[in-house]
């Protein structure tokens, strides 16, 4: 009788044990999901962050060639990008098991620490991100509060614009500045232009760190999974 009750226990731990371990692959699983989009997410981050470094090397290009009419001017402030989009990876899985304990299904500890590690990392860089974007939204303000036609001259429409190029001369008193390098208005576009490029380039080093760390955990998870 004591065999008897010594297997049924044996046969419970085993049919809890296989359950649990359906369960910590259907969480890896799921963190592979998460982390592939992350994949994807972040690419096309550093896509459009490299474009942005490009337009506004460009722009700096520009902004000390003679610019001889309002067309060119639009032209060189149409380079600028004044976005300040924040990180977002795919956490919601990471955040469920941590938050609930389900983390504990995952065995491997080095798999385990390797997200601990990631997902903390991806907090800290959207910290980062949260920071730089402040900073340079503040100094995108300055320039607009010292150069208020630029957000005159970047908001019509084109036959609009056509209309206000009649009118509006690059040697009147408004863009006299655009041609003179030691003005003040001169230096915050400048300044803003590179707080902008410069932003872009500590955001393409993020995606670069997290896509290279999304991929290895990817292939631990693989790894793990392979392993039943």
């Amino acid at each position: 009788m004591v065999i008897g009750i010594l297997i049924a226990i044996q046969v419970n731990n085993w049919n809890e044990e296989k359950k649990n371990h359906e369960k910590e692959n259907l969480l890896l699983m799921r963190m592979k999901s998460d982390l592939e989009l992350d994949i994807i997410y972040l690419q096309n981050r550093m896509l459009q962050s490299k474009k942005i470094v490009q337009d506004h090397f460009k722009a700096l290009e520009e902004l000390y060639l003679i610019q001889d009419s309002i067309s060119h001017i639009r032209e060189l402030l149409n380079l600028i990008d004044f976005g300040s989009e924040m990180l977002t990876v795919q956490n919601s899985t990471y955040e469920e098991i941590n938050n609930t304990g389900k983390i504990e299904l995952i065995n491997n500890m080095d798999l385990k620490n390797e997200l601990n590690n990631y997902y903390n990392d991806c907090s800290k860089a959207e910290k980062h991100f949260e920071e730089i974007n402040f900073y340079s939204a503040q100094v995108m303000k300055d320039l607009f509060k010292e150069v208020p036609q630029i957000i005159r001259i970047n908001s019509f429409s084109d036959e609009t614009n056509q209309f206000y190029d009649q009118f509006i001369k690059v040697n009147d008193g408004n863009w006299n500045f655009i041609n003179d390098t030691n003005s003040v208005e001169f230096f915050k576009l400048e300044a803003t232009v590179l707080a902008y490029r410069n932003k872009n380039l500590i955001f393409i080093d993020h995606f670069d760190t997290l896509i290279t760390r999304s991929r290895a955990l990817i292939e631990l998870i693989n790894k793990e999974l392979k392993s039943d």
